[in-house]
């Protein structure tokens, strides 16, 4: 769709700019070194692929485009999805975030899944000839 004649808000202009800068591959490491300090620093934030978007100045749907030609992306992506995992299981237990929405992003992102209670009895159906059971019974009245 064409802007032509119509004036463009900041944030269409930002994600323009965006789309268009190229970026070199130690930006990339620059920018996570930036976002795991803030991670750090304040144990309350949720790590996301969108934060460390922001850091690096990219969109989020640029980040796979990149993670062919930078080196280490790939690695430093799924860093940030196990510690979201990791955050999101270890606050979500001591209820310091929203248990619901932990276990919400935790089925959504991270592939877990609720299962039933199984129980722990154990069935065994064995058939017995008549002929074993005759002479087991023998044996027994023998002992008796």
């Amino acid at each position: 769709m064409s802007t032509k004649g119509h004036p463009q808000t900041a944030l269409t202009k930002y994600k323009i700019s965006l789309a268009n800068t190229e970026h070199k591959p130690e930006e990339f490491l620059t920018a996570w070194s930036t976002y795991e300090d803030k991670l750090l620093a304040d144990p309350k934030k949720l790590p996301t692929i969108g934060g460390y978007c922001l850091e690096v100045g990219i969109s989020q749907s640029h980040i796979l485009e990149y993670a062919g030609k930078v080196p280490g992306l790939t690695e430093i992506v799924e860093r940030i999805m196990e510690l979201q995992e990791e955050f999101c299981l270890t606050n979500g237990i001591t209820q310091k975030v929203n248990p619901i929405f932990a276990m919400f992003l935790l089925k959504a992102k991270h592939n877990f899944k609720d299962s039933a209670i199984t129980s722990a009895t154990q069935i065994n159906n064995t058939n017995i000839s008549a002929d074993v059971l005759a002479d087991a019974l023998e044996i027994m009245n023998k002992r008796k």
